[in-house]
C-alpha cells in the first residue's frame, strides 16, 4: 500500500476490479465485515471506501440489502479515441475537423492516432485507447480488405462496453457500426458515366489492401458486365499502400503508353492527379485523348490544370455525424445506431469527353 491510506487501497481495488471485468454491473459487494476481514483494515476504513465509491457513482447503497456495481458513473474522462489511416492531408484534415468540433461543443475531447495504414501500429493505438479509458472509438480500419490480426483487442473493447465506430471501410470479421459510402456503388456511377458518354475501352486503377478499393472494383466490374462492355486484365491495375510508386511509374506509365483505353477509372483523386501528370509528361492529352474519373471530390480535383470528375465524399459532414453518434452511444448504453450510408453524387466537371 505505501503511503497510500488504507480507505484509498480499498476503493481503488474495487474500481480496478470493475474496470478489469471482475465486478460487473449488478454485481455485490462483499459485506462490510467481509471486506474488514479481506483487506484486515477497520470497520470505518470500509465505510469510507464504500461512501467515496457511492459518491463517485461507482457502487449504489440499497439499506438491508448492500453495495451494488452501478451503471452509470460520475467519473469520467469524456474523451473519445479517433485512429485514422493518415491525418494531416488529403481529405483526413476535414474528417478530423468535423469531429473535433462537435465533441468539443459537447465538452468531449479527442485523443487522436494514424497509423499509416500498418496493422502494428494500429494494434499499439488501440491498446493507447485502453490505457487512457476512453469512453467512445472512432476508427477508420487498417489494411481492411484483409485479415485483421488485432480482433483480439477490439473484441476486449466491446467487452469492456467501450462503444465503437468505423468509418469509411467496414470490419468483415466483428459487425461494428459503420458510417461511410457504398464505394461499390459510388465507382458503378463513375464507371456507368464514362459508358453514357460513349466510352467502350475502359481501364480501372484501384488500391487492393484497403475494402474501399476492392468495393470499388466490384462496381466497376459489375458496370462493364451489366453493359456488355469487355473486362481486359491488362487494364485494370491494383497496387497496396507499399507499392504505389512502384506500380504508378511502371504498369500506369505502360497502360497510358499503349493507348489502348478512353476512359480510366482512378482510385482516388490523389491517383488521378498522378495519371494526370504521367499524361502531360507522355503527351496524352485529357480529356481529348482519356478520358478520367476520380472519387473524393477534394480540392485537388479542383485546383488541377483539368478539374476532376469525382465523387463526392462526405468528409466534414461524416466527422460530425460519428462525434455525434458516438456521443450517443456513450451517454446512452441502451442506444440503436444503425450505419449511416451516404448518397452517392458525381460531381461532373472537365475531364471527361463524349466521344
Amino acid at each position: 500500500m505505501g503511503n497510500k491510506p488504507k480507505y484509498q487501497h480499498v476503493k481503488d481495488t474495487i474500481i480496478q476490479e470493475i474496470k478489469d471485468g471482475k465486478l460487473v454491473v449488478g454485481d455485490k459487494l462483499p459485506s462490510e465485515i467481509e471486506l474488514q476481514e479481506l483487506y484486515n483494515v477497520s470497520r470505518h476504513t470500509v465505510r469510507v471506501a464504500l461512501d467515496q465509491l457511492e459518491h463517485e457513482g461507482f457502487i449504489a447503497k440499497e439499506h438491508g440489502l448492500g453495495s451494488f456495481v452501478k451503471l452509470e458513473k460520475k467519473v469520467r474522462n469524456k474523451t473519445v479515441g479517433v485512429i485514422t489511416t493518415y491525418m494531416s492531408d488529403y481529405i483526413f484534415p476535414e474528417i478530423i475537423r468535423g469531429i473535433e468540433r462537435e465533441l468539443t461543443k459537447a465538452g468531449y475531447s479527442m485523443l487522436l492516432v494514424n497509423t499509416n495504414n500498418d496493422v502494428a501500429t494500429e494494434r499499439k493505438a488501440l491498446n493507447m485507447m485502453l490505457e487512457n479509458q476512453v469512453e467512445g472509438i472512432i476508427v477508420e480500419p487498417t489494411k481492411s480488405s484483409f485479415y485483421n490480426p488485432n480482433i483480439d483487442v477490439y473484441l476486449d473493447i466491446r467487452k469492456q462496453g467501450i462503444p465503437l465506430i468505423s468509418i469509411n471501410a467496414k470490419f468483415d470479421e466483428i459487425d461494428f457500426p459503420f458510417i461511410g459510402m457504398s464505394d461499390m456503388e459510388a465507382s458503378y456511377t463513375n464507371t456507368k458515366h464514362l459508358i453514357d458518354k460513349n466510352h467502350e475501352r475502359i481501364g480501372a486503377i484501384f488500391k487492393s489492401d484497403d475494402k474501399q478499393g476492392k468495393e470499388r472494383l466490384k462496381g466497376f466490374v459489375k458496370a462493364i458486365s451489366e453493359n456488355g462492355l469487355s473486362y481486359s486484365n491488362e487494364d485494370v491495375i491494383m497496387f497496396t499502400t507499399e507499392s504505389r510508386g512502384k506500380v504508378l511509374w511502371e504498369e500506369v506509365s505502360q497502360l497510358i503508353e499503349r493507348r489502348s483505353i478512353t476512359g480510366l477509372v482512378c482510385y482516388n483523386d490523389m491517383i488521378a492527379i498522378d495519371v494526370l501528370n504521367l499524361c502531360l509528361a507522355k503527351g496524352v492529352r485529357v480529356p481529348e485523348d482519356l478520358s478520367i474519373v476520380s472519387f473524393d471530390n477534394s480540392i485537388l480535383s479542383m485546383l488541377s490544370s483539368i478539374k476532376i470528375s469525382s465523387i463526392s465524399h462526405p468528409q466534414i459532414v461524416l466527422g460530425i455525424d460519428a462525434a455525434r453518434q458516438i456521443m450517443s452511444m456513450i451517454e446512452d448504453p441502451t442506444y440503436k445506431f444503425e450505419d449511416i450510408v451516404y448518397p452517392v453524387n458525381l460531381d461532373v466537371k472537365e475531364s471527361v469527353k463524349q466521344l
